[in-house]
């Protein structure tokens, strides 16, 4: 049997980028991940910074929980700090 060969993210990432500003309305986030075929969205600033990412489930969140905030009876995963659930290191960026 021929040894594996390991795919790597720059043969499967997306390289025509396409993002969103904070500002931009949940409708049209939804129409640019249909129309650019991909799950989740750098979100920039006005400056071209990183602010985050939006991804299909967070606007699935979003949409099935339309009540305030502060009635959720989830939390939501982007204000973790620190550890991971069930980690006992911090998250690192893959090498």
């Amino acid at each position: 049997m021929p040894p594996s060969r390991k795919t790597t993210v720059a043969e499967v990432m997306t390289t025509n980028v396409v993002a969103v500003a904070p500002s931009t309305p949940v409708p049209d986030v939804a129409a640019t991940l249909y129309t650019a075929a991909v799950r989740a969205l750098p979100v920039l600033d006005e400056d071209g910074l990183l602010l985050g990412v939006i991804s299909e489930a967070d606007l699935l969140a979003a949409v099935a929980a339309p009540e305030q905030p502060e009635q959720r009876w989830w939390r939501p995963r982007h204000i973790h700090c620190g550890v991971p659930a069930g980690s006992r290191e911090p998250a690192r960026r893959a090498s």
